[in-house]
C-alpha cells in the first residue's frame, strides 16, 4: 500500500483543484469567445436582414409604379385605331382621291372653256 499522508493527500487535492480551476477558466474565456462571436454575427444577420428588407421595399415600389404605368398605357391604348380600322380608312381613302378632285376656280375655267 502506498503510504497516504494527510499532507500528500492535501498536495494532491491541491493539484487537483487547481487543474480544475484552469479548466473551468479556459471554459470561461472559450464561452465569452464564442458570445462575442455570436453577438458580431447577429449584428451581421440583423444589418443583412434589414438590408434585404429595404431591398424588397424597393423592388415593390418599383413593381407597383410598374403596374401603375401599365395601367395607364392599357387605359390610353383604348383610344388608338386598330389595324383593321386603319386599313379600312386606307380603303376609302383610295376610293375618295382626294388628289383628284378639282378646285372651284379650275372646275369654273372649264366650264368657261367648254362653253367657248
Amino acid at each position: 500500500m502506498v503510504d497516504e499522508t494527510p499532507v500528500s493527500l492535501l498536495t494532491d487535492f491541491a493539484t487537483k483543484l487547481k487543474d480544475i480551476e484552469e479548466k473551468l477558466n479556459l471554459l470561461r474565456e472559450r464561452l465569452l469567445l464564442i458570445n462575442r462571436t455570436f453577438l458580431k454575427e447577429r449584428e451581421r444577420f440583423n444589418s443583412e436582414i434589414f438590408a434585404l428588407k429595404e431591398s424588397v421595399r424597393l423592388v415593390k415600389d418599383d413593381l407597383e409604379r410598374i403596374k401603375e404605368g401599365l395601367e395607364h398605357i392599357i387605359k390610353e391604348s383604348g383610344g388608338f385605331v386598330r389595324r383593321e380600322e386603319l386599313s379600312a380608312i386606307q380603303r376609302y381613302m383610295h376610293m375618295w382621291e382626294p388628289l383628284k378632285f378639282v378646285k372651284e376656280e379650275e372646275a369654273l375655267k372649264e366650264r368657261k372653256k367648254g362653253k367657248k
